[in-house]
């Protein structure tokens, strides 16, 4: 469910597997420094292990705790819990379907994406954006089996007039809302006054609109808050129709905003 492989249930067992694997060697690694150097005249497998651990056992000993221990539990940190993603996968599919669920085209044509908010963010960079500080929204999920895998990020600095793209805008409203309907059609041959009408109405560049590959129609985002009022991220419908259901949209909003929050509050 998650944009990313690695956030899949299947990873999580995986990681905490090597964090597990990591535990039980450094355990050993300790025991076997407290044991007596072997000596010269001592030889066999033993004596060498031994020897071995006590001249290189601290690297390991780091290394345990660095990736077995610090990075595995950063990952599973950040990932989340599976059973709570799939939770959320489960409200962002019927979210979707509350909007969407009898619009024309392809099921990839109209989607629901959650973004988060985070202070620092190191994947940005490779989205070849910079710096990585400063404030960004982040993707973090979207329902559905195809259209899965996002790169996109809007940066969402101090300055309110900076927020970049109907993400970011949602996430600077006093209300909470953000769209951009019926924006025109762009296409590799679009001459630049359409591209960059298409850029100021979405509040993003118009070398980003030209790099993209994917142009939607129309565009709603909605702040997404914990239940005590913290702003955490944002929800984006885009689809390749020129206009979203403005009813059907905030009817799901309301619908569903609040088991939204209690369940980002989790991750």
């Amino acid at each position: 469910m998650k944009l990313s492989r690695a956030n899949r249930p299947g990873y999580a067992t995986v990681v905490k597997r090597i964090r597990t694997g990591g535990n039980i060697v450094a355990a050993l690694v300790a025991a076997l420094q407290g044991a007596p150097e072997p000596t010269p005249a001592e030889v066999g497998t033993w004596a060498t292990l031994v020897g071995w651990v006590h001249s290189w056992g601290w690297v390991i000993l780091v290394g345990c705790i660095v990736v077995g221990t610090g990075g595995c539990t950063l990952w599973l940190h950040r990932t989340g819990d599976p059973r709570i993603l799939a939770i959320l996968n489960e409200v962002l599919v019927r979210f979707r379907q509350s909007v969407f669920g009898h619009a024309p085209g392809r099921l990839g044509a109209n989607r629901v994406t959650l973004f988060t908010y985070r202070r620092l963010a190191f994947r940005v960079i490779f989205c070849r954006r910079w710096p990585p500080w400063g404030g960004w929204l982040v993707p973090v999920a979207r329902p559905g089996h195809t259209s899965q895998r996002s790169k996109t990020v809007f940066r969402v600095p101090d300055d309110d007039s900076k927020a970049e793209g109907i993400a970011g805008q949602a996430w600077v409203a006093n209300r909470g809302l953000a769209f951009a309907l019926n924006l025109p059609k762009v296409t590799a041959d679009s001459p630049d006054h359409v591209t960059e009408q298409y850029a100021r109405r979405t509040s993003v560049s118009p070398e980003r609109v030209r790099k993209a590959k994917r142009h939607s129609r129309s565009i709603v985002g909605f702040k997404i808050e914990k239940p005590a009022g913290e702003p955490w991220g944002v929800l984006v419908l885009d689809s390749l129709q020129p206009t979203i259901d403005s009813k059907k949209a905030g009817s799901a909003y309301r619908n569903h905003s609040k088991v939204l929050g209690r369940i980002v509050e989790e991750l």
